[in-house]
């Protein structure tokens, strides 16, 4: 796990904890990449209450770099009154094999937040 998605993680989970003037219901925003990974975090007011990009190690195949980020994102499920989650469709400018691996980081995304029961 890089060590820099654990610092993020845990300041949001931080922030989030603390904020005792948060309003139901929160929502979540995802631009998922392996470059720089985006989370935004909205009470129902459209108030940013975090906002932060994490990043894998490049040269780290796609399996692992999936795993690095997923520390940095895995928090979102334990958010008290999470409402929904919205996710950024893939990158329609990657090409090659990339692409794929995109393909598959936005899969894995699906698939963590329907077995995490978030539609």
């Amino acid at each position: 796990m890089g060590k820099a998605n654990e610092v993020v993680r845990k300041k949001i989970e931080i922030k989030l904890s603390n904020n005792k003037t948060l309003k139901d219901p929160i929502f979540v925003g995802l631009d998922p990449s392996y470059n720089g990974f985006g989370i935004m975090v909205l009470d129902k007011d459209a108030t940013i209450i975090e906002q932060k990009l994490l990043t894998s190690t490049s040269k780290k195949e796609a399996e692992e770099r999936i795993i690095e980020l997923e520390e940095g994102f895995k928090f979102i499920p334990n958010i008290a009154g999470l409402h929904s989650v919205s996710l950024a469709g893939a990158s329609y400018l990657s090409t090659g094999a990339f692409q794929i691996e995109m393909e598959v980081l936005d899969d894995y995304l699906r698939i963590f937040l329907f077995e995490k029961n978030i539609r």
